[in-house]
């Protein structure tokens, strides 16, 4: 449950980011974000 719970708020804060327009940025050069979106 915790692990789950840690992945939602990490979901969060990228939505967050997302709003902001800053992943839209790193996304390039961030394959770890997408490998978050993906799982």
């Amino acid at each position: 449950a915790e692990e789950l719970k840690s992945k939602i708020l990490r979901l969060a804060e990228l939505n967050k980011l997302l709003d902001m327009g800053d992943v839209e940025e790193k996304r390039n050069d961030n394959p770890l974000v997408e490998d978050v979106k993906r799982a």
